[in-house]
C-alpha cells in the first residue's frame, strides 16, 4: 500500500496524517505529480473555501491528474469537506469550476429556524440513510464532526452508496461510487466512527 494525501496547503494534513497513522498506515503527504501517479489510494482534503481550494489545484496542475487517477486508473479517492465538494461541478461559493465528476452544484446550507440551526454548521451530527457497505460498512447510528456552511443538496442515486445529515433539512453527509469517496465531515475529529471510516476506506475500496 502506497497512499497519498494531496497536499494543497488547505486542509487540517498533519491531524489527517496522524490519524491514519494510528492505524498502522504509513501515508505520504505531497503535491508531486509522481507520487500521485503511483499512489495507491489518494486523499483529497480540503478546509476553507472552495475557490480557494480550485485556484491551488489549478495552479498546480494537478486537475487532469486527480481526474486520470480517479476516473482511469480506478485508483481509492477520498474527498474530505472542501476536497468533496471539490469533485462537484461548481459551488455557490465562488467562481471556479469543480472537477464536475458528479454533476450537480454545492448550495449555500439554508435554514428555517435560525434559533436552533445556526450557518456554519459546526460539531457532531448524526449521519443515516447509508446502506452497510463499502465505505460505511460495520458503522451503526453514527456521529461525525462538522464544519461547513456549503453542501450538495440531498439526492439519491441508485449506483451510490448515500449518506445523509439533517440541518434544517438533509444535506448530503457523504458518498461512495465504485472507487470514489466523499465526506462532508471530518473522519480525523470524528472519534471512533471517523476512524472505521478510515478503515473501511483502506480496507473496503
Amino acid at each position: 500500500m502506497n497512499p497519498v494525501i494531496i497536499d494543497l496547503k488547505v486542509g487540517n494534513i498533519h491531524s489527517l496524517k496522524s490519524a491514519i497513522n494510528y492505524l498502522g498506515i504509513n501515508i505520504k503527504v505531497s503535491d508531486n505529480v509522481s507520487d500521485i501517479n503511483r499512489a495507491s489510494h489518494i486523499i483529497l482534503p480540503g478546509v476553507g473555501a472552495f475557490d480557494s481550494m480550485a485556484k491551488e489545484v489549478n495552479e498546480k496542475n494537478l486537475q487532469d491528474v486527480i481526474s486520470e487517477n480517479i476516473l482511469i486508473k480506478k485508483k481509492p479517492f477520498l474527498g474530505i469537506c472542501v476536497g468533496m465538494q471539490y469533485l462537484f461541478a461548481s459551488s455557490q461559493e465562488g467562481n471556479e469550476k469543480g472537477l464536475n465528476i458528479i454533476k450537480r452544484q454545492i448550495k449555500k446550507l439554508v435554514v428555517k429556524d435560525s434559533i436552533d440551526f445556526k450557518i456554519p454548521h459546526v460539531g457532531f451530527a448524526n449521519v443515516f440513510n447509508f446502506k452497510d457497505d463499502g465505505l460505511f460498512r460495520s458503522i451503526k447510528n453514527p456521529f461525525f464532526y462538522f464544519t461547513h456552511s456549503y453542501a450538495c443538496e440531498e439526492f439519491q442515486e441508485s449506483t451510490a452508496n448515500i449518506a445523509l445529515c439533517k440541518h434544517s433539512k438533509n444535506f448530503l453527509a457523504g458518498f461512495q461510487k465504485d472507487n470514489i469517496c466523499g465526506v462532508q465531515f471530518h473522519p480525523e475529529k470524528s472519534q471512533s466512527f471517523g476512524m472505521k471510516i478510515l478503515t473501511n476506506f483502506f480496507n473496503n475500496i
